[in-house]
Protein backbone atom coordinates (compact mmCIF):
# COMPACT_ATOMS: atom_id res chain seq x y z
CA UNK A 1 0.00 0.00 0.00
CA UNK A 2 2.90 2.36 0.80
CA UNK A 3 4.25 1.84 -2.72
CA UNK A 4 0.94 3.10 -4.15
CA UNK A 5 0.63 6.06 -1.78
CA UNK A 6 2.31 8.34 -4.33
CA UNK A 7 -0.79 7.96 -6.53
CA UNK A 8 -2.85 10.08 -4.12
CA UNK A 9 -1.27 13.38 -5.21
CA UNK A 10 -1.54 12.19 -8.83
CA UNK A 11 -5.30 11.83 -8.51
CA UNK A 12 -5.53 15.20 -6.77
CA UNK A 13 -3.60 16.86 -9.61
CA UNK A 14 -5.79 15.03 -12.12
CA UNK A 15 -9.04 16.68 -10.92
CA UNK A 16 -8.64 20.05 -12.73
CA UNK A 17 -7.46 18.27 -15.87
CA UNK A 18 -10.50 16.00 -15.67
CA UNK A 19 -12.75 19.07 -15.57
CA UNK A 20 -11.03 20.74 -18.54
CA UNK A 21 -11.01 17.54 -20.63
CA UNK A 22 -14.69 16.86 -19.90
CA UNK A 23 -15.83 20.39 -20.73
CA UNK A 24 -13.70 20.45 -23.90
CA UNK A 25 -15.13 17.13 -25.13
CA UNK A 26 -18.68 18.31 -24.41
CA UNK A 27 -18.11 21.54 -26.33
CA UNK A 28 -16.65 19.69 -29.32
CA UNK A 29 -19.51 17.18 -29.32
CA UNK A 30 -22.16 19.90 -29.05
CA UNK A 31 -20.61 21.98 -31.84
CA UNK A 32 -20.30 19.09 -34.29
CA UNK A 33 -23.71 17.64 -33.36
CA UNK A 34 -25.39 21.00 -33.98
CA UNK A 35 -23.58 21.29 -37.30
CA UNK A 36 -24.96 17.88 -38.30
CA UNK A 37 -28.47 18.79 -37.16
CA UNK A 38 -28.63 22.27 -38.65
CA UNK A 39 -27.16 20.99 -41.91
CA UNK A 40 -30.01 18.48 -42.11
CA UNK A 41 -32.39 21.43 -42.69
CA UNK A 42 -30.61 22.86 -45.72
CA UNK A 43 -32.40 21.01 -48.55
CA UNK A 44 -35.80 21.55 -46.92
CA UNK A 45 -35.20 25.29 -46.56
CA UNK A 46 -34.52 25.68 -50.26
CA UNK A 47 -37.44 23.48 -51.34
CA UNK A 48 -39.92 25.14 -48.95
CA UNK A 49 -38.91 28.64 -50.00
CA UNK A 50 -39.10 27.78 -53.72
CA UNK A 51 -42.54 26.19 -53.37
CA UNK A 52 -43.93 29.00 -51.19
CA UNK A 53 -42.71 31.58 -53.71
CA UNK A 54 -44.37 29.63 -56.52
CA UNK A 55 -47.67 29.35 -54.64
CA UNK A 56 -47.61 32.96 -53.45
CA UNK A 57 -47.35 34.10 -57.06
CA UNK A 58 -50.52 32.20 -57.97
CA UNK A 59 -49.19 28.69 -58.61
CA UNK A 60 -51.44 25.70 -57.98
CA UNK A 61 -50.65 23.18 -55.22
CA UNK A 62 -51.54 20.36 -57.61
CA UNK A 63 -48.70 21.36 -59.91
CA UNK A 64 -46.25 20.96 -57.04
CA UNK A 65 -47.68 17.71 -55.71
CA UNK A 66 -47.88 16.13 -59.18
CA UNK A 67 -44.11 16.49 -59.42
CA UNK A 68 -43.55 14.85 -56.02
CA UNK A 69 -43.66 11.08 -55.69
CA UNK A 70 -45.21 9.53 -52.59
CA UNK A 71 -42.76 9.15 -49.73
CA UNK A 72 -43.07 6.65 -46.88
CA UNK A 73 -41.47 8.77 -44.17
CA UNK A 74 -40.70 5.71 -42.01
CA UNK A 75 -38.49 4.16 -44.71
CA UNK A 76 -37.42 6.72 -47.30
CA UNK A 77 -34.71 9.36 -47.04
CA UNK A 78 -36.37 11.44 -49.76
CA UNK A 79 -37.83 14.85 -48.87
CA UNK A 80 -41.61 15.09 -48.55
CA UNK A 81 -43.91 18.06 -49.08
CA UNK A 82 -47.16 19.03 -47.38
CA UNK A 83 -49.26 22.04 -48.40
CA UNK A 84 -51.88 23.59 -46.09
CA UNK A 85 -54.34 26.42 -46.64
CA UNK A 86 -54.47 29.51 -44.44
CA UNK A 87 -56.72 27.77 -41.89
CA UNK A 88 -54.29 24.86 -41.49
CA UNK A 89 -56.35 22.41 -43.56
CA UNK A 90 -54.28 19.93 -45.54
CA UNK A 91 -54.52 20.51 -49.28
CA UNK A 92 -52.18 17.72 -50.29
CA UNK A 93 -48.97 15.94 -49.38
CA UNK A 94 -46.37 13.56 -50.74
CA UNK A 95 -45.60 12.27 -47.25
CA UNK A 96 -47.30 9.16 -45.92
CA UNK A 97 -47.01 6.99 -42.83
CA UNK A 98 -48.58 3.53 -42.80
CA UNK A 99 -50.46 4.49 -45.95
CA UNK A 100 -52.04 7.56 -44.33
CA UNK A 101 -51.30 11.17 -45.25
CA UNK A 102 -49.11 12.83 -42.65
CA UNK A 103 -50.57 15.41 -40.30
CA UNK A 104 -48.27 18.15 -39.02
CA UNK A 105 -49.24 19.46 -35.53
CA UNK A 106 -51.24 22.69 -35.60
CA UNK A 107 -48.76 24.32 -33.21
CA UNK A 108 -45.98 23.94 -35.76
CA UNK A 109 -48.03 25.83 -38.34
CA UNK A 110 -49.09 28.48 -35.84
CA UNK A 111 -45.47 29.27 -35.00
CA UNK A 112 -44.59 29.39 -38.70
CA UNK A 113 -47.38 31.94 -39.24
CA UNK A 114 -46.05 34.06 -36.40
CA UNK A 115 -42.39 34.02 -37.51
CA UNK A 116 -42.83 33.20 -41.23
CA UNK A 117 -40.76 30.03 -40.74
CA UNK A 118 -40.42 27.18 -38.26
CA UNK A 119 -37.70 24.53 -38.16
CA UNK A 120 -38.41 21.59 -35.88
CA UNK A 121 -37.70 17.92 -35.43
CA UNK A 122 -41.01 16.11 -35.87
CA UNK A 123 -41.57 12.61 -34.46
CA UNK A 124 -45.01 11.23 -35.38
CA UNK A 125 -44.11 7.90 -33.74
CA UNK A 126 -41.16 6.18 -32.08
CA UNK A 127 -38.28 5.62 -34.46
CA UNK A 128 -39.61 8.02 -37.11
CA UNK A 129 -37.96 11.44 -36.87
CA UNK A 130 -37.88 14.11 -39.54
CA UNK A 131 -36.19 17.48 -39.88
CA UNK A 132 -39.00 19.75 -41.02
CA UNK A 133 -39.12 23.32 -42.29
CA UNK A 134 -42.50 25.08 -42.32
CA UNK A 135 -42.94 28.31 -44.26
CA UNK A 136 -45.97 30.61 -44.19
CA UNK A 137 -46.70 32.67 -47.30
CA UNK A 138 -49.26 35.41 -47.71
CA UNK A 139 -50.03 37.55 -50.76
CA UNK A 140 -53.16 38.98 -52.39
CA UNK A 141 -53.31 35.84 -54.53
CA UNK A 142 -52.64 33.07 -52.02
CA UNK A 143 -52.10 32.29 -48.36
CA UNK A 144 -51.02 29.10 -46.70
CA UNK A 145 -48.24 26.90 -45.43
CA UNK A 146 -45.58 24.75 -47.04
CA UNK A 147 -43.97 22.03 -44.95
CA UNK A 148 -40.96 20.13 -46.23
CA UNK A 149 -39.35 17.35 -44.23
CA UNK A 150 -36.72 14.66 -44.51
CA UNK A 151 -35.73 11.67 -42.42
CA UNK A 152 -33.04 12.17 -39.78
CA UNK A 153 -31.99 8.52 -39.87
CA UNK A 154 -28.56 9.06 -41.45
CA UNK A 155 -27.89 12.18 -39.40
CA UNK A 156 -28.64 10.29 -36.19
CA UNK A 157 -26.25 7.52 -37.25
CA UNK A 158 -23.52 10.15 -37.59
CA UNK A 159 -24.45 11.59 -34.21
CA UNK A 160 -24.20 8.14 -32.58
CA UNK A 161 -20.76 7.61 -34.16
CA UNK A 162 -19.71 11.08 -33.00
CA UNK A 163 -20.82 10.23 -29.46
CA UNK A 164 -18.69 7.05 -29.44
CA UNK A 165 -15.66 8.88 -30.84
CA UNK A 166 -16.02 11.70 -28.29
CA UNK A 167 -16.29 9.19 -25.44
CA UNK A 168 -13.17 7.33 -26.59
CA UNK A 169 -11.31 10.63 -26.93
CA UNK A 170 -12.42 11.56 -23.40
CA UNK A 171 -11.19 8.25 -21.95
CA UNK A 172 -7.94 8.38 -23.91
CA UNK A 173 -7.20 11.96 -22.82
CA UNK A 174 -7.77 11.10 -19.16
CA UNK A 175 -5.56 8.00 -19.33
CA UNK A 176 -2.72 9.85 -21.07
CA UNK A 177 -2.96 12.75 -18.61
CA UNK A 178 -2.93 10.32 -15.67
CA UNK A 179 0.25 8.61 -16.88
CA UNK A 180 1.90 11.95 -17.60
CA UNK A 181 1.13 13.12 -14.07
CA UNK A 182 2.25 9.79 -12.59
CA UNK A 183 5.61 10.10 -14.33
CA UNK A 184 6.17 13.69 -13.23
CA UNK A 185 4.96 13.07 -9.67
CA UNK A 186 7.74 11.01 -8.23
CA UNK A 187 7.57 9.64 -4.67
CA UNK A 188 10.03 11.10 -2.20
CA UNK A 189 12.90 8.80 -1.49
CA UNK A 190 13.44 7.87 2.11
CA UNK A 191 16.89 8.72 3.34
CA UNK A 192 18.43 5.98 5.37
CA UNK A 193 21.38 6.36 7.65
CA UNK A 194 23.89 3.65 7.43
CA UNK A 195 26.28 2.87 10.23
CA UNK A 196 29.59 1.36 9.37
CA UNK A 197 30.92 -0.99 11.97
CA UNK A 198 34.67 -1.15 12.23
Amino acid sequence: MKKLSFLVPVFIRLIPFLFVITVSCLFVYAAVQQNYRQGANDPQIQIAEDISTFLASGGKPGEVLNQSSQVDISKSLAPFVAIYDDTGKLIGTSGFLHGQAISIPAGVLAYAKKDSENRVTWQPEKGVRSATVSVYYSTDKNKGYVVVGRSLREVEKREAKLCRMTFLAWIGSIVLTFFALAITTRPKKLETNTTTLS
